[in-house]
Parts: structure tokens; sequence; C-alpha cells
């Protein structure tokens, strides 16, 4: 069953008291004019623009002037916080079904939101290692530059840094999770490992040797447990792929395939340390921030919001039991 509480329109914008509040207590303030979203950063763009189109009499709206605007939007810290604004409302007119009258009997469309984004981070991950080779750049003789690390900086050396403190561990054996269909994170490192695992894993793929004998076998993705292992976490909504990374993003690729998440974490006491605010990972004890990749912090605040629907998880966290040898 899913949770569908009552809601309201206020002044074209769909949001509940809680996320209300929420929004005011971090300066998450629209600020639209015509459908666009108004910033000093872009007052040198639109000169640009006007300069471009006039000296070419034709459009402006270029593959230069794009990375012009995404270049003003992320050193505009007003702006960055509208596109979270506009994301955590779209969430949130999502989770109260504003945009649907669907009774959702398998998967709630939230996680599909969330996908959205988890594949961004995969796909820039991917295209990051294919472009370099691999993960680790060697910027001179001894100076090394992990790319992987760094955008996976956030979850593990800010967030889940002390989630063995802190964290609830669950431990299941029945979370089927779909590599297209689930919002998933996986480490991949060197172009050749992703190259090798598309090449060869996958749905209308054979072994030569056999295929010429008439023997004909899908080359599938084939869910291993002492390779795959995962963890899920809640209630960001995504699962932390821990082993058999390649494998998995070849499966993500394909859209084909599924495996078991043996663990759930309850990340839930991070909402009371944390806040993303468009641009910075703010540690509200310490008065900290850090600058962060924008959809990690976006899911992030997502699963802010999924705490007032549990109802929308594929499982009733209160009916498991928590592992007491956890901590």
């Amino acid at each position: 069953m899913i949770w569908i509480p009552a809601h309201k329109y206020v002044q074209g914008n769909f949001m509940t008291s809680v996320y209300n509040k929420y929004t005011k207590k971090h300066n998450l303030n629209k600020t639209f004019k015509g459908g666009i979203q108004m910033g000093n950063s872009y007052k040198k763009v639109i000169k640009k623009m006007k300069s471009d189109a006039s000296k070419s009499g034709g459009s402006s709206e270029t593959n230069e002037m794009l990375q012009h605007i995404r270049l003003a939007q992320e050193s505009d810290l007003e702006i960055r916080k509208n596109q979270l604004y506009n994301v955590l409302n779209s969430a949130e007119r999502l989770l109260e079904g504003y945009y649907s009258q669907m009774t959702y009997t398998a998967q709630h469309p939230i996680f599909s939101y969330i996908k959205i984004f988890t594949d961004a981070i995969q796909n820039q991950q991917a295209v990051e290692v294919l472009k370099n080779g691999r993960d680790n750049l060697q910027l001179d003789d001894s100076i090394y530059f992990n790319t992987v690390e760094a955008l996976y900086h956030p979850i593990n050396n800010i967030l889940f840094r002390d989630i063995w403190e802190h964290a609830k561990r669950y431990e299941l054996k029945d979370l089927v999770v779909s590599n297209g269909r689930d919002p998933i994170l996986a480490s991949i490192w060197t172009s050749d490992r992703i190259v090798d695992n598309i090449t060869n894993i996958g749905k209308g793929m054979s072994n030569k040797h056999y295929y010429e004998q008439g023997m004909y076998k899908d080359n599938s993705f084939e869910y291993i447990p002492t390779n795959h292992m995962t963890s899920y976490i809640y209630p960001l909504g995504i699962t932390q792929v821990k082993n058999g990374h390649h494998s998995i993003f070849a499966g993500m690729n394909k859209g084909e395939g599924e495996f078991i998440a043996e663990e759930i974490y309850d990340v839930s006491y991070l909402y009371d340390i944390y806040h993303f605010d468009g641009t910075y990972l703010v540690n509200e004890e310490t008065g900290d921030k850090e600058a962060i990749i924008f959809e990690i912090g976006a899911i992030f605040e997502i699963g802010r919001l999924l705490l007032l629907y549990p109802d929308v998880f594929p499982f009733d966290l209160n009916s498991l039991t928590v592992d007491e040898e956890f901590n």
C-alpha cells in the first residue's frame, strides 16, 4: 500500500508543510521569471548570446553556449539552490501522487526518479574512465589523482565515514535488486574491464566454441553470491555495490539481470547532522561544509523526504531484526 496523504497547491508550487519548513530553513527559494531561472551569473552569458547571434545572424543555442550556461550555473550559489528546489519539489509532487492516480503494486516511481541521478553519476564515472583509460590519473612523475575515489568522496569519506558506529544494520536474503530498474552505484575503474564485461555479458551472447557446435546458451548476467556483494542504503533508496562492480555495471548498461542485496543500512541519523544546500554538504554540528557533486546531494535530500513515506520501500524496516553485533 502506498501512502498518499492530502496535498495542497501553493502559488503554483506543490509542497507539504514539512517540506515548506525545510525549504525556508535552508533558504531554497525559487526566483522564476517566464519559466527561466534568473541569476546574476547569467548576465555575462546573455551578453555573449546577443553578441554571437548578431554576428552569425542565427541561433546562439550552441554547444559552446551551453557550456557557458553550465559554468554560470556551477558558479552561482542561488541558481544551485533553485535547482535543488526544483528537484525536491518534483520529488515531493511524485510522492504525494500529484502526477498520477495510479496504484503501485510493484515499484514506486520515486525510485525511477532517484535512478535518474544514480545513472548520471554512474555514466559520468564510466565516460571519465573511458576517456582516461582508467580511474587513476598521473598528473606528473609522482602525483596521481583517482577520479572514482574523488567522485564518491562525499559518500564514502563524509556521509558513511562513521556508518559502523551509528547506522543500524539489517540482514536479509530476499531483497531483489534489478540492474535495469533500481538505483545502483558501482565503482568502475578501468576501461578494459568496462569493455570486456559489456562485450561478454548479456542476452544474445553465446560462447563461440559452443555456438559453432550447435549448443547455444545466453551468457546473460548471472547473480553469483560470492562475487556480487551489495548493501541497500535506507532512506536514500539506493544500492551500493561492494564487489562485482564491472559485471553489475554491464547489467545496468544493458538493463538486464538482478541480484540480491544482503543487508540494509539505516543511515537516518545523518539527517540530524547534514544538509545539502545545492552546492555544499553542510555539517550543522560543526559548521564545516564541502562542495559536492549535485547529484549526490540531491539523492541525499530526496532521502530526507523519503523518511516521511516509509510505505514506498520494498520492505518494512520495523519488521526486520537489527544486527546487534554490528556496532
